[in-house]
């Protein structure tokens, strides 16, 4: 587990598993507030779950100003799930954030 705190931005970050940037990634995001840039609005990361996987294991799990999901978090890691086709659907239930309706999903 590794643990930042970027008070500048107002950012607690934590990690645990296997963070590492190639991996394919699924980020749920709490979207209640919004930003806007010019004309385009656009949804904030002020709040968030961005789990790492390898083929269809997730191995590890970066909490963005979530700290008060953390044990949920390990429990999920510890029982080492395998996501199927309806990957997003499955992680956004996976651990709670807020209503289904203020989530954003982003991947790569």
């Amino acid at each position: 587990m590794f643990r930042s705190n970027l008070p500048g931005i107002d950012v607690q970050i934590e990690g645990i598993g296997e963070i590492d940037s190639s991996m394919h990634t699924v980020g749920i995001w709490v979207q209640n507030a919004r930003h806007t840039q010019g004309d385009k609005s656009t949804p904030s990361l002020d709040r968030g779950v961005v789990y790492y996987l390898k083929g269809n294991k997730i191995m590890g799990i970066l909490l963005w100003n979530a700290s008060d999901v953390l044990e949920s978090a390990r429990q999920f890691l510890l029982s080492r799930p395998e996501v199927h086709e309806n990957v997003i659907d499955e992680l956004k239930e996976a651990i709670s954030l807020g209503p289904d309706d203020w989530l954003h999903v982003l991947t790569t």
